[in-house]
């Protein structure tokens, strides 16, 4: 048996590319002992050696070849190094021409694929059968049109209810009207489903109850049950209960639109199951790419269509919006579209590879409507900061500022919590391992670096919102006059709220720098950066700083405090060093104080 295990051993080198092209090598132990693979390596060559040599030989020569073996055989894989963007975008290029220019040559087969699955469709379920479902089909949704009408007609007294108030008084009982019709539609929906699923059940041809659960499903509950969700936020009909910032004609069209292309995709996915099951492949038709090509472009179309009102969606209600949030408000239909494009590019380079299985479940359908769901979420967080957010109390031009900036903050704040919530939802939807991101060539302790970095800069992002929010919030509850306005009958002047003035903005820059810096040096630490000489460096420029500007520091520390102490205020009429007059205005690092014969004195906190 040794003598055959060497024998089949020595034969395997024979048929390695090695083996046959260079000289067989001698083995350690084998050369040591004499024992010489011969040249060339034949089989009669072989036989003679093995007649020559003892067993303790051929078991010392069958351990040497498998170790050259293993020698030779790699023991991992190379990875290979990542493509450039420049190939990446070749061969998607390349993959969604190809994809196309199989549509069209596939495209004289669409019909005659078509006839084919309704001709093996008749051919295994026969034409009475096909007939009673049908049959059934219209019986079930009769009944269940019926069971619907009696759920809402028990329900009309709480219908009539939401239908008798015209204008909620808060957003709590907006709330609490949409919320109620939504349930009262998703009642009717369910009696609707049940009935129709029972009857077609029970009565339709044992063979043919998937064909209708399947077709009544797609065809008529899922659109149905869109149209219930986009009534509750688009509410054609009652825009005091719409959720988005929308004229009538824009949140009527969306919303048929909607249901109707809910309704398309649904006979896509439909048919497309229809042919797969009754013998038609769908690499002969690409019937799935043209219902594609068909849906996006649809989509597209009625985002050009209704852009204004998008626009006018994303802007929210804000009477003033922002330079910035009108800019993004009027880019964001074009945008979408540009979505849109980058996911049927996206699907069909997909479709180039095979890989049909990442499109399963509509998954870039989904993508798409978390995507355009986008000014719906945006305009719902600022009604909700519009209504949650309490009234200005102070008065003057820094309070409102400071309110502002408070229900800016909110907004910005719900904001990252929505987009953190879209982004993990798309990550679910195609079952991306955002952990494993050493398998795309980064490496596990620096995908681990970059994501404790990111998780640190989230942080100092929230400890900023917050401190903000909080400042902002104690500003805007302050009688705040503006800086340039003194009301001379007013005796006393500003009191309290002069301090704020000063003292918060001082304040703030500070905790603002210090956010910066900390969360700065924080996240390079985390990357494996060495902050040390960062740190010693930032030590030099401030002692410098300090030496040079101890006059401004001393003014700044000093007014810092005659402030906390309330020293004085504006409209009091004091003495300093001499100078007697009216506080008039105070900042930063000085106070002016303004004599009765109209001479303004400016006086550094330093020197009092």
């Amino acid at each position: 048996m040794r003598i055959f295990a060497v024998l089949a051993c020595i034969m395997t080198l024979l048929v390695t590319p090695a083996a046959a092209q260079t000289n067989p090598p001698e083995t350690g132990a084998a050369a040591a002992q004499g024992v010489k693979l011969p040249d060339p390596l034949t089989p009669e060559a072989i036989r003679n050696l093995l007649s020559t040599i003892s067993d303790a030989e051929a078991r010392k020569l069958l351990v040497d070849v498998l170790d050259g073996l293993a020698q030779k055989a790699p023991n991992a894989q190379v990875p290979l190094p990542l493509p450039g963007p420049a190939t990446i975008v070749q061969d998607v290029v390349a993959g969604v021409s190809d994809s196309i220019s199989e549509m069209a040559m596939r495209s004289p087969r669409f019909i005659p694929g078509l006839i084919e699955g309704f001709g093996n469709f008749v051919r295994v379920h026969g034409w009475p059968d096909i007939l009673l479902a049908l049959g059934v089909m219209v019986l079930a949704l009769a009944a269940a049109a019926g069971a619907e009408r009696l759920v809402n007609a028990y329900a009309a007294t709480w219908r009539t209810r939401i239908n008798s108030t015209r204008e909620p008084s808060s957003l709590v009982e907006m709330f609490m009207l949409i919320g109620m019709r939504l349930v009262l539609d998703l009642g009717g929906l369910f009696a609707f489903f049940a009935t129709l699923r029972i009857v077609s059940g029970v009565l339709a041809p044992t063979g043919l109850v998937p064909f209708v659960h399947e077709f009544m499903f797609n065809l008529v509950v899922v659109p149905r049950l869109v149209a219930a969700f986009s009534r509750l936020l688009l509410s054609p009909s009652r825009p005091e209960l719409r959720l988005v910032h929308t004229d009538d004609a824009t949140a009527a069209f969306l919303h048929r639109q909607l249901v109707a292309i809910t309704a398309f995709i649904g006979f896509g996915t439909f048919m497309i199951a229809f042919q797969a099951e009754n013998g038609v492949a769908l690499a002969e038709t690409r019937l799935g790419g043209w219902l594609n090509l068909v849906t996006f472009a649809w989509i597209a179309w009625v985002i050009w269509k209704a852009r204004a009102g998008l626009s006018q969606m994303m802007a929210g209600w804000q009477a003033q919006p922002s330079a910035g949030e009108s800019f993004v408000a009027k880019m964001f239909p074009r945008v979408l579209i540009g979505a849109i494009i980058v996911t049927w590019v996206f699907v069909e380079y997909l479709a180039s590879i095979d890989r049909f299985d990442l499109l399963s479940g509509g998954r870039h359908y989904l993508t798409l409507l978390l995507i355009a769901l986008a000014p719906a979420m945006d305009t719902g967080i600022r009604a909700m900061v519009r209504h949650l957010v309490p009234p200005m109390t102070g008065e003057g031009e820094v309070a409102e500022r400071a309110w502002l900036s408070t229900k800016r903050a909110y907004i910005r704040m719900a904001r990252v919590v929505v987009f953190g919530i879209v982004v993990l939802a798309i990550v679910r939807i195609w079952n991306i391992d955002v952990a494993n991101v050493a398998a795309v060539g980064v490496g596990e302790t620096l995908a681990q670096h970059i994501v404790g970095a990111f998780m640190i800069a989230l942080a100092g992002y929230l400890v900023w919102e917050i401190t903000m929010l909080w400042i902002n919030s104690r500003v805007s509850g302050e009688s705040i006059g503006s800086a340039d306005h003194h009301d001379e009958d007013a005796e006393g002047g500003g009191g309290a709220g002069s301090r704020l003035a000063t003292v918060l903005p001082l304040l703030r820059m500070t905790l603002q720098a210090t956010i910066i810096v900390m969360t700065a040096l924080l996240a390079l630490g985390q990357l494996g950066i060495d902050i040390t000489p960062l740190l010693a460096g930032a030590g030099i420029v401030g002692l410098a700083i300090g030496f040079g500007g101890q006059t401004l520091v001393k003014d700044i520390v000093s007014g810092l405090f005659f402030l906390m102490d309330d020293a004085f205020r504006v409209g009091e009429y004091i003495t300093v060093g001499g100078i007697e007059g009216t506080v008039e205005k105070i900042s930063l690092r000085s106070m002016q104080l303004r004599h009765t014969e109209g001479a303004v004195h400016t006086i550094p906190y330093g020197e009092i």
